[in-house]
């Protein structure tokens, strides 16, 4: 078994975990030059204020002491805290004493956490005056690493010989590891927030990026470097209105926009051997070698998938299957705007009631979709390409209705009604082009290298 698939004996340390600053950073000036007057005795401390706010922040500094015994990459995979110092936790708080006037705030709340190289980090802040408005943004961030080896892996003990004097490669990493960040932003904003009429707008993000490895299979299994590139884009607009007490009306329109562009190619460190013309080649990520200092001496009648082992890559066999290129692109463009109203209402002596009705008309778009194999495959198909296009959609209206009647202290009647009605439309249009090779005769030493239809 490969070592990296153990599970870690893991320690992790906290440097001063508990390390709390309270710091009143609006102190008059003058408070510096000259001691404060003594409080008479039995006084309450009274707060700084300064500018019309009182403040308050702390900070908690430390750091982590991580050590590890086994496998990093399972380590990574389940924890990823590494040692160094880190900004713990950090809060910042301004309110307004009462009877003083401000411009543009009467509040203000900032709070981080995981600055500093932890995988996971967050910031909030939060905005509002009184009854005129209220702001809230956050952001998030979270790293993902992953690099489980027996995913994937044929688990072929290290070492191992054939009785032909082939070893069998070990997978100590696994094919389908990868290292993505995903980065999530929300912002939303109310005027006139507790006014009968308010409106509401907000805006949030969600990208994730980062390379992974990926495989295909045609004839043998290809190792595949996938760059991941998708984002959401949601905008919402949302309008409420309190015509009586504990009764409210709602609209919102909301609007997501997807765009992948996640691409596939040959990963460079598949493309471990050369052929006899010095082009780089991949037999497989789990292919076999032959021993050290040794060479083939009949290309196609031999059965191994290298050639000569002395050459640095070594070489392979151009008669089995493998891979010179390989790319595929598939960007994607989706748009989901959506009307919703909704009610809630209890304005009726006991009688309490909810609805919503929404429409949603989406599309998606691929625009090209491009795939291209060089190399040798299926029985003998040496070059394919496949290009194409689609479209789709999705029609949906949906409706839902609750009430409850109280109709005594220990008796009450409620009813739910639910309706739901969609359909999906779409075409594609797909091409597929193949060039391929005779495998009928013995002599096919040139069908990795050059095509011979």
């Amino acid at each position: 078994m490969p070592n990296s698939s153990f599970l870690p004996r893991m320690a992790v340390g906290t440097i001063a975990s508990a390390l709390l600053l309270t710091l009143a950073i609006t102190m008059p000036r003058d408070a510096w030059a000259q001691p404060a007057p003594a409080k008479p005795a039995g006084a309450a401390l009274a707060e700084t204020v300064k500018d019309g706010y009182t403040v308050h922040q702390t900070a908690d500094l430390g750091g982590h002491i991580a050590k590890t015994d086994g496998s990093g990459a399972m380590y990574d995979t389940l924890v990823n805290i590494h040692s160094g110092p880190r900004v713990l936790g950090q809060t910042y708080d301004l309110h307004a004493v009462p009877d003083s006037k401000h411009l543009v705030f009467d509040t203000l709340s900032a709070f981080t956490s995981g600055f500093g190289g932890d995988p996971n980090n967050v910031a909030t802040l939060r905005l509002s005056k009184g009854k005129s408005y209220d702001f809230q943004g956050m952001f998030r961030r979270d790293r993902q690493y992953f690099d489980y080896d027996l995913l994937g892996n044929p688990l072929v003990p290290s070492g191992l010989v054939t009785t032909n004097g082939y070893t069998l490669p070990q997978l100590t990493d696994s094919p389908h590891m990868f290292n993505t960040v995903r980065r999530m932003t929300d912002l939303h904003f109310t005027v006139l927030p507790i006014s009968k009429f308010s409106v509401r707008v907000g805006y949030s993000q969600n990208i994730a990026q980062g390379p992974t490895l990926s495989s295909v299979h045609e004839g043998t299994q290809g190792l595949l470097l996938q760059n991941w590139r998708n984002s959401t884009d949601t905008y919402t607009f949302g309008a409420d209105w309190k015509p009586l007490p504990q009764t409210r009306l709602t609209y919102q329109e909301t609007i997501t926009n997807y765009k992948g562009d996640t691409s596939f190619q040959m990963a460079p460190q598949g493309l471990n051997l050369q052929l006899s013309n010095g082009a780089p080649v991949s037999i497989g990520y789990d292919n076999i070698t032959l021993p050290a200092n040794s060479a083939a001496t009949s290309p196609c009648g031999n059965n191994g998938p290298i050639l000569n082992n002395t050459t640095s890559p070594p070489t392979a066999n151009a008669c089995i299957s493998g891979y010179l290129s390989y790319t595929r692109t598939q960007p994607m463009r989706t748009l989901f705007p959506t009307e919703e109203f909704r009610f809630q209402s209890s304005t009726i002596k006991n009688l309490q009631m909810n609805g919503r009705f929404s429409y949603t008309d989406a599309n998606m778009h691929m625009p090209n979709y491009y795939e291209n194999f060089n190399g040798l495959g299926r029985s003998g198909l040496r070059i394919e390409t496949v290009t194409g296009n689609g479209w789709a959609a999705r029609y949906s209206v949906n409706a839902d209705y609750g009430v409850v009647w109280q109709i005594t202290d220990k008796l009450s009647l409620s009813d739910q009604f639910d309706f739901s009605n969609f359909r999906q439309p779409g075409t594609n249009v797909f091409t597929t082009v193949d060039q391929k090779v005779s495998t009928a005769s013995p002599n096919n030493a040139s069908m990795l290298i050059a095509p011979n239809p």
